[in-house]
């Protein structure tokens, strides 16, 4: 009796082991099959957005045919032709670096805000005015700061200008401006802002310095002011140079 409680009880300790790894086995069993049935999957998906990438990227429908570059806040065009180069390449692979680079070196107007791909063949280019001259109720305006916002008239520090419509086709057109503002964009890593109070231009150096210098005046050296001991260099006066601590 003993002995037949002994196996009784040994037999079902057996028995119990014997589903459990029956159990075990089973689970692990699938893993393998599942593990492949993954792989697979990605290796399908992988390959039809490699595909499609590809057809995106070499098919001669996606070819740059035509360009519009406008101005930004602004209803201006610009001749396209300064971007021909372009036609003809693939419009996905286009970066916005591509065209920045290009354009920088073209024309220091203007800079590159963004492109646009409009399928399949069109790339349009938006660009800002560094300088931004905006028509603000009937009234020509000009950002009087060298940072670029999107234009408001509530977040946009802006400044009437007293002229003709039709004489200002460009920033160039304001008297006393030319050779300011291109000076101005050789010196942007020491220039913070520039502003029009009247018949004055003033200039703030990021080192808190402040150049006061009149409309028709040229623009002095502005790597010389940054270093200067003075905080204030007024240029307003022809026979003489005022400076302030």
């Amino acid at each position: 009796m003993k002995l037949k409680s002994y196996s009784n009880k040994g037999d079902h300790l057996y028995r119990n082991y014997i589903m459990k790894s029956k159990k075990k086995k089973s689970f692990i069993s699938k893993l393998p099959y599942m593990a492949i049935r993954f792989f697979y999957l990605f290796i399908i998906i992988f390959l039809i957005v490699l595909g499609i990438s590809y057809f995106f990227k070499t098919n001669s429908i996606f070819k740059v045919k035509n360009i519009k570059i406008v101005v930004a806040n602004e209803k201006t065009s610009i001749d396209s032709n300064i971007l021909r180069s372009f036609k003809g390449k693939n419009l996905n692979s286009l970066t916005y670096k591509d065209i920045s680079e290009y354009y920088d070196n073209k024309n220091s107007e203007y800079g590159l805000r963004n492109i646009q791909r409009q399928l399949p063949s069109t790339l349009k280019v938006v660009l800002y005015r560094r300088l931004p001259i905006f028509l603000v109720n009937k009234e020509w305006v000009i950002n009087n700061d060298l940072s670029v916002y999107h234009y408001t008239e509530k977040c946009v520090n802006y400044i009437p200008i007293k002229a003709e419509i039709c004489d200002i086709k460009s920033i160039f057109d304001i008297p006393g401006l030319p050779t300011i503002h291109k000076n101005i964009l050789k010196n942007r890593d020491i220039v913070k802002s520039m502003s029009f109070e009247g018949q004055n231009i003033y200039i703030r150096l990021k080192n808190r310095k402040l150049i006061v210098i009149s409309a028709g005046q040229s623009l002095p050296s502005l790597k010389d002011a940054f270093k200067s001991d003075y905080k204030v260099l007024d240029f307003r006066f022809n026979n003489a140079i005022y400076v302030k601590k």
